[in-house]
């Protein structure tokens, strides 16, 4: 509790991304050893063009500010859980040792999270009901295709890409005589041709975030609840 960050004035984009007004702690994952003072690792911009190696600008460097930092990786978490494993910590010192056992199963990674099925949404799981559940698997078990597999529309490393630029800050871009805005974390890709070039794809996202679905459900009938 005495390294939750302190609430920030004007979040950066991770801080509002990671840990929204209301979230009770927020923990950056790395510490600098004797000071405490939160480290973050920046992502720097990212430029790719065709026919010569990726260049990345400023990036993976040590600071301590979130600002434009990765976001492969989790530099901030939630800690939503500290009060009930502080909890836990005080029922173990007073119970007899004799009396501790190791549960019959863990509920994955962090084993003091139970309670209902998880619905993943990206890198936070909220909790849903068990109605909610079960359409969610109906919807995702409808868009299978024959193969067994989830398509959207999409792109993935065309040929015809010339330019790509992943934004480590916002940015502003010129064409012509007109401007755009990027935003921190969007990527300008420029292509040849006339038209977006789209085709259907596999995303790896869909497909966690779908099995975390089906698993949840399977965990729900393993139970007895269904």
């Amino acid at each position: 509790r005495d390294s939750a960050l302190p609430p920030a004035e004007v979040p950066s984009e991770v801080r509002s991304r990671v840990c929204p007004e209301g979230t009770i702690y927020c923990l950056a994952r790395f510490y600098e050893l004797k000071t405490n003072r939160p480290l973050y690792i920046t992502k720097g911009t990212r430029i790719s063009v065709a026919g010569r190696p990726t260049v990345l600008q400023d990036g993976y460097k040590l600071s301590y500010s979130d600002e434009s930092v990765i976001t492969h990786y989790g530099v901030l978490v939630r800690g939503d859980a500290l009060d009930q494993i502080a909890a836990e910590y005080e029922e173990l010192l007073k119970a007899d040792p004799e009396s501790i056992r190791r549960p019959e199963r863990l509920s994955g990674l962090s084993p003091w999270s139970s309670g209902g099925a998880e619905f993943g949404t990206g890198f936070q799981a909220v909790q849903e009901t068990e109605e909610q559940l079960v359409e969610g698997v109906r919807a995702i078990l409808d868009a299978m295709d024959e193969r067994g597999a989830w398509l959207e529309e999409g792109v993935i490393g065309r040929a015809d890409q010339v330019v790509s630029v992943f934004a480590a800050e916002d940015m502003l871009v010129t064409l012509g005589d007109q401007s755009f805005s990027m935003r921190e974390n969007d990527t300008l890709r420029i292509f040849r041709g006339t038209q977006p070039p789209r085709q259907q794809i596999i995303s790896s996202q869909t497909f966690a975030r779908n099995v975390e679905t089906l698993a949840a459900y399977l965990k729900l009938v393993d139970s007895g609840n269904r």
